[in-house]
């Protein structure tokens, strides 16, 4: 009996092993970008963009080439998906010493200038420079910017942001082939705090108030900050993840990707959804990482201020002694 039993496994563990080598031999013959491509080429040669832009989407998450960018562009301009295939094309004709990219830079040149004439234009100025410009929650750049962002036409936001200073935010409504210009200067960000003048100084001892609750609000200013600083990270990573997962999320069966920042519903009820919670979570992670920037510096300024409440101030002393010089007698002086 346990001669057969040790058969039959043996004939059934050899039969899968087959198998499982012959379901994923395609998958790995798949996986290489080139073929990919070539696959997605024939598939637009008969109208079939959908499925040929799946198979250019992995062929750019396996090997980032301008030859890929190039043809997920067009393919994106087919479907009418402006704002990517904008992208897209720009990436691979900045890519001008690469071969294919110069026999065919005529082609992607005029196709950029179509996508183009279906975007609006949004010229961002202002201060300082290195200061961050998003679109829409996109990172579009820094100031100064040489040339104008094109964006998909409709309402959207536009944020400058930049360490140490205070944020701008404008909202407008972009129109296809117009131009919208938006200057944004970022005030530093500053910290008031009223110190009374023409006041004696207080006296030397243990018992200050006013360098007592400035030195414990400076620590509770502190332990604050710290835990914002936390909640702050915590909320990048969240955001990060819900990003991740839009970028990845892939139709049931298919390598084709579901989500898109393009798309009018962003893909579905499901992107929407991780799209939104990712925008949250990195508004969080901003109004918590300047929050705990304003109550660092305001801690180091209570700081500073105890310390100097606690400072023993300069005093004056009449000292007088016994001289015997030549017959008793005394002296005295003032001591600063």
């Amino acid at each position: 009996m346990k001669m057969v039993l040790r058969g039959l496994v043996g004939r059934w563990g050899g039969l899968a092993w087959l198998v499982l080598l012959a379901a994923t031999a395609p998958v790995r013959a798949s996986e290489d970008p080139e073929q990919l491509i070539k696959q997605g080429v024939a598939l637009r040669k008969e109208g079939e963009n959908i499925k040929a832009q799946g198979y250019f989407q992995r062929a750019y998450q396996l090997a980032r080439t301008p030859r890929s960018a190039a043809q997920l562009g067009l393919v994106e301009q087919a479907l009418g998906q402006w704002g990517l295939a904008e992208a897209h094309l720009v990436e691979a004709l900045s890519a001008s010493t690469d071969l294919w990219i110069k026999t065919t830079e005529a082609t992607l040149t005029e196709s950029l200038k179509v996508v183009r004439s279906h975007l609006g234009r949004v010229s961002v100025t202002g201060s300082p420079a290195g200061a961050h410009v998003r679109v829409a929650g996109v990172d579009r750049g820094v100031l100064p910017l040489t040339d104008p962002i094109y964006v998909e036409p409709g309402a959207l936001v536009i944020e400058v942001e930049s360490a140490g200073h205070q944020s701008a935010r404008r909202s407008l409504t972009a129109e296809a082939g117009k131009e919208e210009t938006v200057e944004a200067n970022l005030p530093p960000l500053t910290i008031h705090v009223d110190v009374p003048t023409g006041t004696a100084p207080p006296a030397a001892g243990p018992d200050k108030p006013a360098g007592q609750w400035r030195r414990r609000a400076a620590w509770i200013g502190g332990g604050v900050a710290a835990a914002a600083l936390v909640g702050g990270t915590v909320a990048l990573l969240a955001s990060n993840d819900n990003y991740d997962k839009f970028n990845n999320q892939r139709l049931a069966g298919s390598n084709q990707v579901q989500c898109s920042s393009g798309a009018p519903d962003k893909g579905g009820a499901t992107c929407q959804s991780l799209l939104s919670a990712g925008d949250r979570d990195k508004t969080l992670a901003v109004v918590a990482f300047v929050g705990a920037g304003a109550l660092a510096a305001a801690s180091t300024v209570l700081f500073l201020m105890s310390a100097r409440d606690n400072e023993a101030p300069a005093g004056a002393a009449l000292a007088c002694a016994p001289v015997w010089n030549d017959g008793a007698g005394g002296s005295c002086w003032l001591r600063f």
